[in-house]
This record gives structure tokens, sequence and C-alpha cells, in this order.
């Protein structure tokens, strides 16, 4: 029997686990009390991960569809050849962005699989990579790059304020929420619950059971009482940024009593909770995931929670939002001129001063697939991804795989994607191989990394997505881009910039940088006019 410490990647959080292998087999799954971020946190998901590893559902050889239908098993020659020989012909046909290539959430996570699709659809040369980030969480990291010029996150530790905003940490994050009771209970935070739900966590503070897609009315008047009742920082407000005298004006019209019949919130609560944020020292704003975002106006919402932080002195010190250094890793994308989906209709979502997205606008998948528009799409390659069910109207996203000429899935399971598939790649999980676990800096504010490592040999005959990807190159010509023979090539390669690969052979991590506080006094901000910019002219 060993114990081998690793982290989890069924979330984005990443938490470190501690996985009990009994001749060869996963048999068990605790956290890890020594890892610095999760501190021995472990969701039920966590706790199962045996469970999942073998599951009935697990795809452990390549299979091809039957004429008549039904699933054939082949070998990873056979399905390989197959995959090259289809996306040739539809290559030689309708031209090679005719290709959509779908990497899930899982694959975000999964720095691996996104890399290597992201890879994989430039030397194939289609622009089309899609992903669930046009209808998730990359609403707020744009609005937080056109506000600051770079990504700022939550330093909550040592927050006096914290204001839950559509976020209950102890459905998915209780680390968090160990940490809040704790503060609460020793009367050093103030906590505020924004949620239409009474949590456990609301008890502790001030619950505000807001009317569910009415946040950014209750955000405007907030900024209304702290800018009508001088509570702003005008020392940070004058020195760096730009825009607020325009926001001062636009924000008269936006009062408790106009916010009040909207958001279902008396007028005392709304001035209430404006002024308990805005008189604390460190106070700190903490968003559900996507529980703002995945909205017609999640974009503004997150503008808005960015503007009460900015306006009341609460960015880059400790317990505020924070600048999250960056791993530096290597980018496998290759050079593409074109545009993919979506990209003139949506401009920002595409590019940001120079900073291009790699991803398309995956909810006009269908309409090119059915109708052509801006031009067809005849094969698609899931990877990570059951586009099925995490799209909305899985009705209509069925109708379009149907219509495609071919379907690959790239998965450890048989999800509802791949069971409309031409072609299954059985993909190990993350178990199973070598990886990086690294998502801190977005979404737990933490510049900590750590290496994922295998912890039982791949089953059946499942393999990593980088080799999938390499081997399917190959047979399309495309080898010369993809020269990587094990896992351990693929993450030399891929923290080569950052310098830190020796440093994560131990068996916890490691921090690989310091928190940015008070950067702005010794650089600007990378936006047009060097400072925050609370009027954006992007």
């Amino acid at each position: 029997m060993a114990v081998k410490n690793t982290s989890c990647m069924l979330c984005v959080w990443d938490c470190g686990i501690k996985a009990t292998v009994e001749d060869g087999k996963l048999v068990k799954t605790e956290g890890m009390p020594e890892h610095p971020v999760s501190m021995g946190y472990i969701c039920p998901r966590g706790e199962t991960l045996p469970h999942y590893v073998y599951s009935d559902s697990r795809l452990l050889h390549p299979y091809r569809r039957k004429k008549g239908g039904g699933l054939e098993r082949v070998t990873w020659d056979q399905a390989l050849d197959i995959c090259a020989e289809n996306l040739t012909k539809v290559r030689d046909k309708y031209g090679s962005k005719a290709l959509a290539i779908f990497c899930g959430s899982v694959g975000v996570e999964n720095i691996e699989v996104a890399a290597f699709a992201q890879r994989f659809k430039s030397a194939f040369n289609t622009p089309n990579l899609l992903s669930v980030e046009n209808i998730c969480y990359r609403m707020r990291i744009l609005a937080r790059q056109l506000t600051f010029g770079r990504y700022t996150g939550e330093d909550y530790k040592d927050a006096e304020c914290i204001i839950l905003w559509g976020h209950n940490p102890d459905g998915s994050r209780r680390m968090l929420g160990d940490l809040i009771r704790e503060k609460v209970n020793d009367h050093k935070m103030e906590l505020i619950v924004i949620d239409p739900k009474r949590t456990e966590l609301a008890k502790l503070g001030l619950h505000i059971p807001i009317r569910p897609g009415t946040d950014a009315a209750l955000g405007l008047a907030m900024m209304n009482v702290i800018i009508n009742e001088d509570r702003v920082d005008r020392e940070f407000v004058d020195n760096y940024t730009k825009g607020y005298p325009e926001l001062v004006e636009h924000i008269q019209q936006f009062t408790p009593e106009w916010a009040s019949p909207i958001t279902g919130i008396p007028v005392t609560e709304i001035k209430t909770i404006a002024r308990i944020f805005a008189q604390s020292d460190a106070s700190c704003i903490i968003q559900g995931i996507n529980t703002l975002d995945q909205h017609q106006n999640g974009f503004q919402n997150s503008r808005i929670l960015s503007l009460l932080q900015i306006i009341t002195g609460n960015i880059d010190k400790p317990g505020t939002w924070v600048t999250i250094p960056f791993l530096r890793m290597a980018d496998l994308r290759l050079p593409m001129e074109e545009k993919p989906i979506g990209a003139e209709d949506y401009p920002i979502f595409h590019s940001v001063w120079g900073r291009v997205s790699p991803y398309g606008i995956a909810t006009l998948f269908p309409k090119a697939v059915l109708e052509g528009t801006p031009y067809p799409m005849k094969a698609a390659i899931t990877t990570a991804a059951n586009p099925l069910v995490t799209y909305p109207n899985s009705g209509l996203y069925r109708r379009a795989f149907k219509a495609l000429d071919f379907r690959v899935s790239i998965d450890p399971f048989i999800n509802e994607t791949g069971e409309l598939s031409d072609v299954l790649l059985p993909a190990c999980t993350f178990l199973e191989k070598d990886s990086l676990g690294y998502v801190y800096g977005v979404v737990n504010s933490e510049p900590y990394a750590m290496l994922r490592k295998r912890v039982i040999d791949p089953l059946g005959e499942s393999k990593p997505d980088w080799w999938i990807w390499t081997e399917l190159a190959k047979r399309m010509g495309l080898g010369e881009y993809f020269t990587w023979k094990s896992d351990e090539e693929v993450f030399d390669y891929l923290l080569e910039p950052s310098g830190i690969k020796d440093k994560l052979e131990n068996e916890v991590g490691i921090y690989f940088a310091e928190k940015g506080y008070y950067q702005y006094k010794e650089r600007p901000f990378p936006t047009p006019s060097k400072k925050i910019e609370i009027y954006s002219d992007t």
C-alpha cells in the first residue's frame, strides 16, 4: 500500500489530495492537510475519485461507429487512420475552417488538454477552437482586464469586510467558508451575503436576499450612496484612475430609492451595506463562480464590482483585490491569421489591446452547421467537453452534431456527445498521467503550483491527451509540430520559461511568486491611459 500526494482536477479549485494505492489500484482519496491552499479540504466528488476512475462508463478502448449503428472496437492505429482520412476529406472539400474543436472547462483546468487542442487547431489551420469561455468565466476576466489592464483577484485572508456576492463557499469551497467562520466568530471580519437563499454563512452576517438577476441595480445604488455620502478614497481615485467625474454624473440617477423596487431590498439596507463596505480598511467582494457571469449583463456586473472596489481604494493592498502573478509557461499556439467565428460580432471577446483570445463564439456553432453561416462547418473534435449537455438549447446542439459529416470524441468516458460520435478515443484521467496543478492565479488568487503526479497506470488502452493529438497530427502530415515523446518532455517544455521545474519536485508544491501589493505606486497600469479605467473608451 502506498499514499501519493497529488491534486484533484474535477473543478477549478485543484485541491491537494492524498491517494491511497493498493496493488496498483486506487482505493481511497483524502484531503491533504499540508496543502497551503486547500488545507486538507476535499469535497464529495474528490472523496469518490475511485468510483470516478473505475466507473462503468469509462472508455477503455478506441471505438468507431458502424454504418448500421452501434459501436465497434478497433485498434488505435485503425481509429487514428479513420480520423485522419475523414478530417482530410472535410478539409479538401470545404476548407480547414470547416473543422471545429471543442475544449471543455476541464480542458481549461487541465493545461495539457487546452494547450494541445490549441496547437492542433493551428497546425490544421482552423481558427475555430470553441469553448465554454463565451458563456463562462471570461466575462469576468475581460471586465477586469478592461478596467485594470490585468487580472486582479480576491486576497480575502486579511479582509476586514467580505461580501459574498452570489457565492456559497460551503457548497464548493469549504476552506473559504471555514476561514470566514473563524474570523467572524473572532470578531475580526464583517460579513455581508448577497444571495436569494439564506445560506448557513448568511446566518453569520447581514443577509441581503436579492431578487435574482438584479445585481447590477444593487451595485449601482451602492456606488450612489458611497459617492454622494463622500465615502470615496479620493487620494487613490484622483491619482490612479481615469473617468471618476463621468462616474459621479452617471451614478446620480441610480438611487437606493430607484433600486429598491427592482432588487426587493429595502432602501435602508442598501445604504447600510454600502456604508459598511466603504468604511472598512480592507474590503473584498467575492463573487460566485459564474453566478453573475452567465447572464446577459454578466460583463457589466463584473465591471460594477470592480468599480466598487476602486472608489473605496480597496485595490492592491492586503485583504482587497490584488494583482496575482501568473506562472510563465511556454505557449504551444502557432501563428494564426484567420479569425474564429464570432470575432467580428464580439470584437472585445476576441481581442483586447492586441491580446487575442484563442476561442471562437461557441454559441454560433449550430448556425454554422445548420445554415452554413458565416460558412459551413462539417466536422468536430470534442476534447474534455460535452457540448450536448453543457450549452444552452441542447436540442439545437444535438441537431447540429447529427448534421456533421464527421465527429470525434476524446474523453475518459462515453458521454452524450460521444454517443453521437463516429470515433471515440479513450483519454486517461488526470490520476493516470503526470501533469500540472495550477489554476490558482485566476480563481483562487494564489501564485501557487504543484506537480499533479501519476497515481496509477492508465486503465485499458487509454492515453494522455498530448499523445492522442501527437499521433493524429503525424497521420495528417503535421508531425513536425508535435515532437514530444513523454509526459516529462511535455512538462519540461511547458515549464521551461518559469524556471521552477526542479522546485516542483517536492510533495506539496510551491509559491512561485509573491502577490502584487501596492504595485500601482511603482509601475503604471497596462491600460491605454496607464491608469485604472473607471470610464473605458474601449
